[in-house]
């Protein structure tokens, strides 16, 4: 059950296009919402502060010169969806569009050497370059890797990172540093390669699918960037994105944000997180559809499997809802490391809470960290940075190491912190319902004009109506497992269709003539050439009048 936060109540199409708009237009006008610039038109003042701009033209000279004088380049990136399209965005460039064939990729392995620019891939670096002098380029992390460019840096090695992390005081000794936290790597590995010169449109639908898979808001640039990039998708996508959609059978002819959130980042998490992220790097770089569609199923038989290793994790964590701490923190020395992002999702998911996953990572423990809205989890562990190994991550989404001994400190100091700074937090969970609406404005004229939102996702969610006293009609299981339901719901002069996907049958109790009020998104139906307005159901709950 959900606490609903009625946001408006407009009592005309007019007023409830204007409350519609106006919550999330950030930088554009309606019309540039609606239909936005391409993103290399937002490159301005208005979406980049000048420093960024700045970082980029030294960037780019500083690949220039290496190229120039014939210098290793090596692309160090990351073992995540992020992390591999912004290595493959870089590398494509510098070794295809550059024609340069000097230029190798390192992404680190999860479980060998942790997240990021580390002591450990700073040897394997080392015995990569084979006592050359190189070119590092960090793309996806290295904003925090102080000491391991200091490193290079002083065995004479010229150092660029480009990162979204977020970023502490002490910034690395690179020579440049391209930051930006309101895109995300491969976002600023796609803007870096304009500046080569990389001319190839399909590499933007690679940081589009990034900027979903790592759940940046879809405004301002964001938003131009997936708009286009699922224009090219749809139109002519890169051999290893149209390869996961079609081996999945979906069209990529008809791809939305769901697709790239569900079935492709997934996938191109699925290799880093129980095994090695070169195969979905492989992937990305390929040029022949044979190789491609041969490492995608691969990759969907290690997605698989990672399934699994997941649903069997979430069966021994299981809390009683009944004084639930405002804090989860779980330790088995048996967690998958790979999936304990993925079970700390599902426990805020289920709970509502900031979830802490903690396993056992050799002589270390290693941890991954989700969080809600409203509670920042990296500032709560940076608050105990001397407590972890190494800490770093988002708002939302955090990792850390720290020694065995320190975790009954760590876990009581997390705990009481959050404990006491959000004693007044409201944790139930809560739908965000755009409007009130009277049901005579539930037509044609209200889908198109949410319709003209698209696509939704972080940030630019889809919006959710209330509509209250509803008399329900007709009550039909539906679906090979009778688990969900239809309903034929009627005000008095108009009948809808209510459609309740995982009916939970302890939840709700209905019966003919029963007055609810849902929340609901609305949806265009098309059957038999026929189109229809479906209201797909979220909550209901009895009407009071």
């Amino acid at each position: 059950m959900y606490d609903w936060s009625i946001l408006s109540n407009p009592k005309d199409l007019g007023s409830l296009k204007n409350t519609l708009f106006n919550s999330r237009l950030g930088n554009f006008n309606e019309e540039e919402f609606i239909s936005p610039p391409k993103p290399v038109e937002l490159l301005n003042s208005k979406h980049f502060d000048l420093s960024f701009f700045e970082n980029l033209k030294k960037g780019k000279e500083l690949i220039q010169k290496a190229i120039s004088s014939g210098k290793l380049i090596l692309i160090h990136g990351d073992y995540d969806a992020d992390g591999v399209c912004a290595t493959s965005i870089i590398y494509q460039t510098i070794k295809h569009s550059l024609d340069y064939p000097n230029v190798l990729t390192l992404i680190p392995d999860r479980f060998e050497d942790g997240y990021g620019l580390s002591d450990k891939t700073v040897s394997k670096l080392l015995d990569l370059a084979f006592n050359q002098k190189f070119l590092l380029i960090t793309v996806d992390c290295g904003i925090t890797s102080v000491n391991q460019v200091k490193v290079l840096k002083d065995l004479g090695n010229e150092v660029l990172i480009t990162d979204h992390h977020h970023a502490s005081e002490a910034l690395p000794p690179a020579d440049v540093i391209i930051w930006n936290d309101k895109i995300v790597g491969s976002a600023i590995s796609w803007l870096l390669s304009l500046g080569l010169g990389n001319k190839d449109p399909k590499i933007m639908s690679l940081a589009a699918v990034a900027t979903v898979t790592d759940v940046f808001p879809l405004l301002d640039f964001n938003r131009a960037l997936i708009w286009h990039g699922l224009k090219i998708l749809r139109d002519s996508p890169p051999l290893s994105i149209q390869a996961i959609l079609e081996s999945n059978n979906k069209n990529y002819k008809e791809v939305t944000v769901y697709e790239i959130g569900f079935v492709i980042g997934p996938r191109l998490n699925s290799s880093g997180r129980i095994g090695s992220a070169d195969t979905s790097l492989e992937l990305l770089n390929s040029v022949s559809q044979s190789k491609a569609w041969e490492l995608v199923s691969v990759i969907n038989e290690i997605n698989i499997k990672r399934q699994k290793i997941t649903e069997e994790s979430l069966a021994i964590t299981d809390f009683s809802t009944e004084n639930l701490p405002n804090v989860l923190i779980v330790f088995n020395e048996n967690f998958h490391e790979g999936v304990m992002g993925l079970i700390a999702s599902k426990l805020v998911q289920k709970y509502n809470r900031p979830s802490l996953v903690i396993s056992k990572n050799g002589d270390h423990l290693k941890g991954s960290a989700r969080s809600i809205k409203g509670i920042n989890i990296i500032e709560i562990l940076k608050e105990f940075s001397s407590d972890f190994i190494s800490v770093g991550g988002h708002e939302l989404a955090a990792g850390f190491s720290l020694a065995p001994e320190k975790l009954e400190l760590v876990t009581k100091k997390i705990t009481d912190y959050i404990t006491n700074s959000h004693r007044d937090f409201n944790f139930n969970k809560t739908l965000g319902v755009f409007a009130e609406v009277e049901s005579s404005l539930l037509n044609f004229d209200l889908l198109n004009l949410v319709s003209k939102l698209e696509p939704f996702g972080n940030g630019n969610e889809e919006p959710l109506f209330c509509i209250r006293n509803l008399s329900i009609k007709n009550i039909n299981p539906i679906g090979a497992k009778k688990n969900h339901l239809s309903l034929k719901l009627s005000n008095g002069i108009r009948e809808f269709k209510g459609l309740i996907f995982n009916f939970d049958k302890d939840y709700y109790s209905l019966y003919l003539g029963l007055k609810i009020d849902i929340v609901c998104k609305i949806r265009k139906n098309e059957y038999n050439g026929n189109v229809y307005l479906d209201l797909n159901i979220i909550d209901l709950k009895t009407s009071n009048a």
